[in-house]
C-alpha cells in the first residue's frame, strides 16, 4: 500500500466536518434522546481525550433536570501509556538485530479499562451492579487525520465500547466529537481561537465549571498536573459541558456575567474567571501564562474553597457571598425584629457584585443548619457560616 506521507490527506480520508458523529450499534437510523434515557433523572457519561502519552478518561453522572448546581465524578484521570508502545526496544530504538516492534499499547489500554470498571463497580457496589449499564453517552475527541498514533488510539476506544456496551439496557451511543466544538458553543464573542489558546481557554473553562460546581476532585487534578496533562484533564470536561449545551440539557449555573469566557486579542487578555476568583478572595495576584496561574491557584487553594462554600445563588443567579464572619445587630438572641447585618469582612469594592449598601444588606434566608457555631457578648451576636 503506497504511503500518504508528505501529501495532503485525500478527500475521502479526511474526519466528518460535523460537530461529532454517532457510532451506533442501536439500529438507529437518526440520532435524538433515547426515551429510556428520560425515565431517569440523571445521565452518565464517559468523556475521553485520546492519546498515547496522555489518554485522559472522565466518567461523570449528572442531573438531566432543574437546575445544574453539581455534578458527581465517578473516575476522572490522565494515564500514560507510551512505555507500552514498543517494549521489545531500548529507549524506545530498535537494534541492529531487530526488524519489528512489539506493542502493548492496546491491550494495556483495555486492561486500564477493565479495571476502572471494576473499581467503579467496587466503590458503587450499592448503587448498580456495573458502571457501564448504566451510562447513556460516551465522547471521544476526534483525532486529526494526520495524527496516525492518536487516530488509531481513537478507533480502538470506540471499537472496545461498541463491545462492552453492545447488549446495555440503556441503549447508548458513542461520539466522536470535532474539538472545535466546545469553542464554538462556548465562545460567543472575540476572535477565533489557535491551538495553544483553544487548549488555554479549556484550562479556564474547565476550572470555572469546577469551582461553581464545587466539583473540587477536578479543580484539584487540574492544577496540580503537570504541562499537557492540565489541558486534556480540562479537554474531557468542556467536551462533556459543551454537548450536553449542544442537545439542550441543563448545564452549569452561571452567576450573572459570568457566562462565558470571550477571546479579545488572545488568551492573556481574556483571563476572566481566574480574575473574578481573586476578586472573591481578596487578592491582587495575577500571571499572563496558564501556567503562573495554576501556581497561584495552588497557593490560594483552600481560599477558593473557602470562598465557593461560602456564596450563594440569588434568584437572579448572581453569586452574592455568605461573608465568614458577620455580625447580626441585635439586643435579644430571640428576637426576630432585626433584619439587617453589618459587615465585619472585606470592603464593597472587594467584592463588587456584593449588594452592600452602607455595609448592610438584607439577610437571605438561611437554612438552620448553616449555622455551626454562635456566641454572644453584651448585645453582640457572632455568627459563622459554612
Amino acid at each position: 500500500m503506497a504511503s500518504n506521507f508528505g501529501r495532503r490527506t485525500p478527500k475521502g480520508e479526511k474526519a466528518d466536518n460535523s460537530y461529532f458523529t454517532v457510532h451506533d450499534f442501536q439500529g438507529r437510523t437518526e440520532f435524538e434522546m433515547d426515551e429510556i434515557w428520560l425515565r431517569r433523572d440523571h445521565m452518565i457519561f464517559i468523556s475521553i481525550d485520546p492519546g498515547r502519552v496522555n489518554l485522559c478518561f472522565r466518567i461523570e453522572r449528572r442531573p438531566i433536570t432543574g437546575k445544574l448546581e453539581s455534578v458527581e465524578v465517578l473516575h476522572h484521570e490522565n494515564v500514560n501509556f507510551k512505555q507500552y508502545e514498543r517494549v521489545n526496544t531500548i529507549d524506545g530504538k530498535k537494534t541492529q538485530k531487530q526488524s519489528h516492534y512489539v506493542s502493548q499499547l492496546y491491550s494495556k489500554i483495555t486492561a486500564y479499562i477493565h479495571n476502572m470498571r471494576e473499581k467503579i463497580n467496587k466503590e458503587h457496589s450499592d448503587e448498580f451492579v456495573d458502571i457501564f449499564d448504566e451510562v447513556n453517552m460516551v465522547l471521544i475527541e476526534r483525532q486529526l487525520e494526520d495524527n496516525h498514533k492518536s487516530s488509531t488510539v481513537a478507533q480502538h476506544l470506540i471499537s472496545i465500547f461498541q463491545t462492552l456496551l453492545y447488549k446495555s439496557p440503556m441503549r447508548p451511543v458513542i461520539c466522536d466529537v470535532d474539538s472545535k466544538m466546545k469553542t464554538n458553543v462556548f465562545v460567543t464573542r472575540g476572535k477565533s481561537l489557535g491551538k495553544t489558546e483553544r487548549k488555554h481557554w479549556a484550562i479556564e473553562k474547565a476550572l470555572q465549571l469546577s469551582f461553581l460546581r464545587k466539583d473540587w476532585i477536578s479543580f484539584h487534578n487540574i492544577i496540580h498536573a503537570v504541562g499537557d496533562k492540565r489541558d486534556d484533564l480540562a479537554d474531557t470536561i468542556v467536551q462533556l459541558e459543551a454537548m450536553c449545551k449542544r442537545l439542550d440539557l441543563p448545564t452549569t449555573v452561571m452567576p450573572l456575567n459570568w457566562d462565558e469566557i470571550p477571546q479579545y486579542a488572545g488568551w492573556q487578555s481574556g483571563m476572566i474567571f481566574f480574575r473574578h476568583l481573586m476578586a472573591l478572595i481578596g487578592s491582587n495576584d495575577i500571571s499572563a501564562t496558564i501556567g503562573g496561574w495554576a501556581t497561584i491557584l495552588k497557593r490560594h487553594h483552600s481560599a477558593i474553597i473557602d470562598a465557593r462554600n461560602n456564596h450563594y445563588f440569588d434568584e437572579a443567579q448572581q453569586l452574592l457571598l455568605y461573608r465568614p464572619t458577620i455580625t447580626l445587630n441585635i439586643r435579644n438572641i430571640f428576637s426576630t425584629t432585626s433584619d439587617h447585618i453589618t459587615s465585619t469582612a472585606a470592603s464593597s469594592s472587594t467584592f463588587p457584585q456584593i449588594p452592600i449598601d452602607n455595609d448592610t444588606f438584607t439577610i437571605p434566608e438561611i437554612p438552620s443548619n448553616t449555622i455551626t457555631n454562635f456566641s454572644f457578648t453584651d448585645q453582640t451576636t457572632h455568627f459563622s457560616f459554612t
